[in-house]
């Protein structure tokens, strides 16, 4: 009788942790999981005196954070955190594909 019971027990074990780990997995995927990318990326030359804060800043919505626009721009870009960037360089830079089309109005500005 104890080994039935003791048998049981573990078959119940086993059942609640291949339960728990399909769950986990199936948690982390989805937390990992992002999307469809709705972004371009638009050619931006810089001109003298540009900043990345200022590029950023003309192509981010008015309900984004810069910061990650930035952040992007150096990713893509493969710039160092230190690295300057000079006049006549010309940048990718990530939009959103809704301000794609009123993002061509701003000079030094174009599509790629």
């Amino acid at each position: 009788m104890k080994k039935k019971l003791h048998k049981s027990n573990t078959t119940s074990r086993r059942i609640r942790f291949f339960l728990i780990a399909v769950f986990l997995a199936a948690s982390f995927t989805q937390l990992g999981w992002t999307g469809p990318s709705h972004k371009e990326y638009i050619s931006v030359q810089v001109h003298r005196g540009d900043t990345l804060w200022q590029i950023a800043s003309r192509v981010t919505a008015a309900d984004a954070d810069v910061r990650n626009t930035v952040f992007d721009i150096v990713e893509v870009n493969r710039l160092g955190h230190n690295q300057d960037i000079y006049p006549g360089q010309i940048l990718q830079v990530p939009v959103d594909r809704a301000a794609a089309a009123q993002i061509n109005d701003h000079p030094g500005i174009s599509d790629s």
